[in-house]
């Protein structure tokens, strides 16, 4: 038979012409017959079906069909059937739009169908950002979880981690009584089988009781037996309870020990409901109460939480919950009408007390510590979950105990009780005892040496401290500028001193001749004790005043003399630059008086290259339409020198060297160098480029110095420097023990010797920090 073909029409060609167009712009898949397709087949044989629908539409000589199936080379179930005779090679164009480069566009605006960079762009603008080690799939799931979600407590983090790591691999619980602002999180450890987050990043971490003050043993060998590879060692967290279903002596797993007068049998009675009557008629100072030891330290979170409430009123302090941390005694007293913190447990009240009745109540002492928990903070009094008063730290009596005890302490009447719970929670992770920590005044610095750190007492070790990381802490001289995190280079004088230099990272961009920028989310960025002081002046007030401050940071601006004038009639406003450097302003005036603004001698001197070389000019007050006045010449004063800036690998070599790091202006860019002398850098992307932070010390006595990673390791025994109170205490250590393959690129090198690779702390670091997120203020997700 043969086919008789109409010839193409002019609407036909003009269509088809359009359709090629669209076809090359917007990326339709295309296809062409193989095969003769005739009036009123319902399927037809193309060239190829690779990734189209399994059912969708096509366009095909100006007419749309829709498929129902598809096999490698063909299309079946058209609707509508062929419409004309087409011959071989007449082309298919995809028109179920889900391919093209606009259907891409439009799909990359979706959370289930971005990827990618599209996706992340999506999360942040949900306020959703993607954590390290997030696939596509996971983040996807954060999103749809997080985005339009309202901050909650246990439905948010339900709902949460049933998206990312699926229902049934969780344990959420709740102790409204004793911890009414902590909810405990379960993530059951199966959990992290081969899912790329945690087999990735081989990490440990266990509990182990020490061996001394200063060793442990590890179930697992440290990866490379490298000191690197510890990260901490904390003081395990622990919980004491005592929930009244027995008598807290008989509690199964640890009892708590009882002391009294009185017998406990005589004092304590259960009463069936969870609570227990304690009922001391003893009138003695020793009391009936209950105790248990504790890991507590002066750097621990405390959380203790008690149900009480008194049968009868007293006129003394009889009830009370105590922590002793071996630094302080912190305590809770209740009498018959008042509640409130105890600087001695049965003594006299610190701060305000807080009216109470007979009824039940839930009372909190909670301890929110720091680094150096002798010196600062504050302990609260919550009653029912309120906050009614607080006390400095400092003001409460000196123990050495440590231990956790409630119940009658000071007696001069009969008490009587009923008690309900009590639960106390320490965690320390303020102290690493895996670093050796000095406090205040033990460490100074000097000009004379801007890289030397002394210690006055406790030393520095040669087979601990070299090439270890030191933190810096502590200092006020110069804005701080002698804070820091340095690396040891050199131990001297037998352990009286050691020479840093600042840690050595890669990657930084320059943009200007004394501009650079380090990557975002940087490990160690740009503070405002890193850079210099820029000297400033002022002078005029509010509308009429300029503030000039010197564009670098460094004592160098102090040099800077800056001079108004307004010495000739009838003249035009002008700026001039000479040695000195002397920044000289002629006001404009009109028969001898100024009419200069602040807004145009600002314009004037930013227009001059000189004197924009030298200084920024603020308004003291917006938008500086005051007429300036004569000011008398004056330096500008108050700069401060940095730290040192090194840059090392450049491929334009003369950026190599050592500058004044003098101006912060974000976290991530600086200026360097100073107006005596100019950074001069060569534009260059990160490439190769490596930097570091070199410290330039200024005198200062009394500093604070950490020592990272400051101990050995043999087989499976760590062995610390900084010495545990006693021994043994249930510690946790964190630890690496395979090295992996995961590399922060451009961060680490894996030709370097020994090989350096990045590791997650923690594999499930992203869902602790989404969690904590969502929760609402004052709530603390604690994982268990």
């Amino acid at each position: 038979m043969v086919v008789k073909f109409a010839p193409l029409g002019a609407a036909k060609a003009l269509i088809s012409s359009y359709g090629d167009e669209l076809n090359e712009f917007a990326g339709f898949r295309l296809t062409r017959l193989t095969a003769t397709a005739s009036v009123d087949d319902v399927a037809v044989v193309v060239e190829t079906t690779y990734q189209w629908p399994s059912a969708g539409r096509f366009y095909m000589a100006g007419v749309r069909y829709a498929y129902t199936g598809k096999t490698t080379t063909t299309f079946t179930g058209l609707t509508p059937a062929i419409q004309e005779d087409l011959p071989p090679m007449t082309p298919l164009a995809d028109g179920s739009q889900t391919y093209s480069d606009l259907d891409r566009a439009r799909q990359s605006l979706l959370v289930d169908f971005a990827e990618g960079d599209y996706l992340d762009t999506l999360g942040r603008n949900y306020g959703v950002f993607r954590f390290p080690g997030l696939s596509d799939d996971q983040y996807r799931a954060a999103i749809k979880a997080l985005a339009f979600m309202s901050k909650g407590t246990i439905f948010s983090i339900e709902t949460l981690l049933t998206h990312l790591i699926g229902a049934g691999n969780f344990e959420i619980f709740e102790d409204l009584v004793n911890f009414p602002d902590i909810i405990f999180i379960t993530i059951v450890p199966a959990v992290t089988g081969t899912d790329s987050i945690g087999s990735s990043f081989f990490n440990a971490r266990e509990e182990d009781p020490s061996t001394s003050t200063t060793t442990v043993d590890l179930d697992y060998p440290v990866a490379g037996a490298d000191v690197d590879n510890v990260q901490a060692i904390y003081l395990a967290p622990e919980i004491h309870e005592a929930h009244f279903d027995v008598k807290p002596s008989s509690e199964p797993d640890t009892p708590w020990t009882y002391t009294g007068t009185q017998a406990e049998a005589t004092a304590v009675t259960l009463n069936g409901d969870g609570s227990a009557r304690l009922q001391d008629t003893s009138v003695v100072s020793v009391g009936a109460r209950y105790f248990r030891s504790i890991r507590a330290t002066s750097t621990s979170n405390i959380y203790a939480v008690a149900t009480v409430r008194r049968i009868a009123a007293s006129t003394n302090i009889a009830l009370g919950l105590r922590v002793d941390d071996g630094t302080k005694i912190l305590a809770i007293g209740w009498n018959g009408t008042q509640v409130g913190l105890l600087n001695t447990s049965g003594s006299a009240f610190v701060g305000t007390p807080f009216a109470l009745d007979t009824a039940a109540h839930t009372v909190e002492l909670r301890r929110i510590s720091d680094r150096d928990g002798a010196s600062a903070g504050l302990v609260e009094l919550r009653v029912d979950g309120v906050l009614v008063t607080t006390a400095a730290y400092s003001s409460f009596s000196a123990s050495t105990a440590r231990g956790v005890s409630f119940g009658t302490f000071s007696l001069v009447s009969t008490a009587d009780s009923h008690w309900a719970d009590v639960a106390v929670y320490t965690q320390d992770e303020n102290t690493n005892y895996w670093n050796q920590y000095v406090g205040l005044n033990d460490g100074s610095v000097n000009t004379a040496t801007p890289a030397r750190l002394f210690s006055a007492a406790v030393g520095f070790s040669a087979t601990f401290s070299a090439d270890r990381p030191l933190l810096v802490s502590g200092g006020s001289t110069n804005h701080g500028s002698n804070n820091g995190r340095y690396r040891v280079t050199t131990v001297n004088g037998g352990g009286a001193s050691v020479d840093l230099e600042g840690i050595e990272y890669a990657e930084v961009a320059v943009l200007t001749a004394d501009t650079v920028q380090i990557p975002s989310g940087h490990v160690d960025p740009f503070t405002a004790e890193d850079a210099g002081l820029q000297a400033s002046r002022t002078t005029g007030s509010g509308l009429a005043g300029l503030v000039w401050k010197a564009r670098y940071g460094g004592v160098d601006g102090n040099a800077i003399l800056t001079d108004i004038n307004a010495t000739l009639a009838n003249q035009p406003l002008s700026v001039t630059v000479t040695a000195g450097p002397t920044i000289t302003v002629e006001l404009a005036t009109t028969a001898g008086v100024p009419t200069s603004t602040a807004a145009a001698v600002k314009a004037a001197i930013e227009a001059n290259p000189s004197a924009a070389a030298l200084v920024d000019i603020e308004f003291v007050q917006s938008p500086g339409s005051g007429v300036m006045t004569v000011v008398a010449l004056a330096a500008l004063t108050g700069g401060e020198d940095g730290k040192f800036f090194v840059i090392a690998n450049a491929l334009n070599a003369g950026n190599n060297g050592t500058r004044m790091l003098a101006t912060r202006i974000d976290a991530r860019t600086a200026r360097l160098g100073s107006h005596l002398s100019p950074a001069g850098l060569l534009a260059e992307t990160a490439g190769s480029m490596a930097w570091r932070k070199n410290p330039n010390f200024k005198t200062e006595l009394n500093l604070e110095w950490e020592l990272f990673g400051s101990g050995t390791i043999a087989s499976q025994t760590l062995t610390f420097q900084r010495a545990l109170y006693a021994s043994p205490l249930t510690l946790q250590i964190l630890y690496k023990t395979l090295l992996t393959g995961t590399i922060l690129e451009n961060e680490f090198s894996i030709d370097s010797d020994p090989p350096q690779a990045f590791f997650l702390a923690d594999p499930f670091a992203f869902i602790r920090r989404l969690v904590d997120a969502i929760t609402v203020a004052g709530v603390i997700p604690m994982f268990r």
